[in-house]
Formats: structure tokens, sequence, C-alpha cells
């Protein structure tokens, strides 16, 4: 047990960057925190940490170390938790990273609920249009738009995303209407910038057994759905956004769907994590949330005459998690 508690210290040293904060935070003396890591670096033979009066920092060594640590002190704390979550509710603090649009307009407004529901679990959520290394910034769970090709975590597939073509009935009233796909080469179109290339996304639409890819940029171009919506609300062009994003202000009036008949597929949306024998009862909570929240064919994803947000009637699918969870101790692994 000793040297479990000596990779404890090594992994909290690590991940502050600080003798004295690890230390505090586990408890202990600055002084013991330090001989402990010096005694674990004398044990496998190499230097694991750079010391410097400022701050410590991880050696090349180090660094596949503590990597290897964290999965076994993460591993030990899965096994207790599988001991226990039959008679307990999830707790400890639950890292979640979710893209900007899907966060704030499906899963933010339903967190209350997952909250009040597990009272012991601290969530952190990061909104950010990016694609995480779960391992390395120890993020927990992510949902992620698009394929999941980091073969290290699981992903599970939470339903397929539809895009729309969308104007507002002003525009459209004086621009007229696009028929055609190709029509739009005479309209204004508003086209979103994909944030880490600084390229323009490409419009896709069904025709026949194919599928089209247009081009498309105009005077104003935006790196985010829903700023895009904003300016097509207010005439500025045409957008094609997924339909999650649009679907309020096309059910309120302020933006018409068009050249529905060539709407195309888009990307699975997916809630992925890192594996492990045993997930922890947090992880799998938020899982389960994410599953209830999002049905594979939720009301997004509908004809145009039927999108609207539908909240209500996916929250409701929330209340039955807490009391199945707890009472459910041999959940199937994913």
């Amino acid at each position: 047990m000793q040297n479990f508690n000596a990779l404890a210290i090594f992994v909290a040293v690590a991940e502050r960057s600080s003798i004295s904060i690890a230390a505090r935070r586990l408890g202990i003396s600055p002084s013991g925190a330090s001989k402990a890591v010096a005694r674990l670096e004398e044990r496998v033979g190499v230097k694991l940490l750079h010391r410097t009066t400022r701050n410590v920092r991880l050696t090349e060594e180090g660094a596949i170390y503590f990597d290897r640590c964290r999965q076994i002190l993460a591993e030990i704390e899965d096994a207790e938790n599988v001991l226990t979550q039959a008679k307990s509710a999830p707790t400890g603090k639950l890292v979640v990273q979710l893209p900007i649009g899907f966060g704030k307009i499906v899963v933010v407004p339903a967190l209350p609920k997952f909250v009040e529901h597990f009272p012991g679990v601290t969530l952190d959520i990061e909104l950010a249009d990016r694609v995480p290394d779960l391992g390395e910034e120890r993020i927990d769970v992510a949902v992620r738009v698009g394929a999941v090709v980091d073969p290290r975590v699981v992903a599970k597939k939470l339903c397929r995303t539809k895009f729309v073509t969308c104007a507002s009935p002003d525009y459209l009233r004086r621009n007229g209407e696009p028929r055609t796909p190709s029509d739009l080469a005479n309209h204004r179109c508003l086209a979103y910038v994909m944030p880490k290339t600084g390229q323009y996304r490409n419009w896709d639409f069904s025709e026949g057994a194919g599928t089209t890819s247009i081009p498309v940029s105009a005077s104003l171009n935006i790196n985010n759905g829903e700023a895009l919506v904003e300016v097509a609300k207010a005439g500025g062009g045409i957008i094609t956004v997924a339909s999650f994003i649009a679907a309020e202000a096309i059910a309120a009036g302020k933006l018409k769907v068009i050249l529905s008949d060539y709407m195309a597929e888009g990307p699975n949306i997916s809630v992925v994590y890192m594996p492990a024998r045993h997930l922890s009862a947090r992880v799998r909570a938020f899982v389960d949330f994410m599953c209830a929240l999002v049905p594979p064919d939720p009301p997004w994803t509908r004809p145009p005459a039927q999108l609207v947000t539908g909240k209500k009637k996916r929250i409701k699918k929330l209340g039955s998690l807490k009391k199945s969870y707890v009472t459910n101790a041999s959940m199937p692994r994913r």
C-alpha cells in the first residue's frame, strides 16, 4: 500500500506542477511529499521530475510513467466503485467537454436535472469546438460531432445529424427562393468558417443516388452556427447549419427551410470516454444521461415541418435515471 501512496503523491504533484500545492491537497507536509517522490525515483531508477524553486515539471520518462500511474490509480478507484455502487450514488468530479452549439442548445439546459439526480457529482463543463485528447487532458467524457478516429476511446453513437438550408422569410421575399442547389449561385450564402483550418465548410446536398458538395462563401462568414442563425434571421442571407441549431428559429417562423428535398445526412454525434475494465459510477451516469437526452431519432432530425426543440419531452426521460442506476449494480459495460 505504501507504493500506491507514493504513486498517488507523484500523480498529484505532476498534475499541479507543484509539490506544496499537491501536499496541501493531500493533507501532508511538502517535505513529506518531496521525500515520497524522491524514494519513488530511487526505486524506479530514473528521474521523474525537474525541480526548480518555482515549480516542477515532468521529465520525458516521468511523463510516460505519469500516464501509467494515473491509469493504475483510476483502475483502483473504479474497482472500489464497483464494490460500493450498489449502495451509493455516483460521487466526485466529472470533467465533460461539449461542442459549443450542441452543448448550449441540447445539453446545458438539461444539466440541472442531472445535478438534481446526482448531487454527489461535481460537473466541470467545457464548451469548445475542438477535439480534446481525453487521456492527456484528463477529460472524463466528451461529445463529438463527426468521425471518432482516436482508437484509445470508446465511442457510443447517440444520433445522426441533419443539416438544413434556410433563410428568413424577408430575405426570400426580396430575393426569391432557390429551387435547386445550383440556384444558390445567385444568392448570398453565409459560410461556416472551420476553426482549425480557416476554410469554409462546403454545403452537401442529396441529388438522386449521390451527393453534391457546393463551395460557398460571402462577404460575411462566421465560425459559429448560432451566430449564423442570428444573421440569417436578420435577413442577411442563406445558411446551412445543423438542424438542432436552427430548429427553434424555424419553429418560431423566423427562418424558413428551403431545398428540403435535397437535405443530406450529417455526421454522427457520439459520446466518448476512455475505456476501463469497470467504468466509474459518475462516467456511467453521465453516459446514461446523454443516451436518455439524445434518442437515435431526436426531434431536430425529423422533416422540416416537424422541427421543434422538444426539450421538455426529452428531459422527462431523465427522471428514472437515478433510481434505475443505483439499483442496478450489474449494468453491462459498453
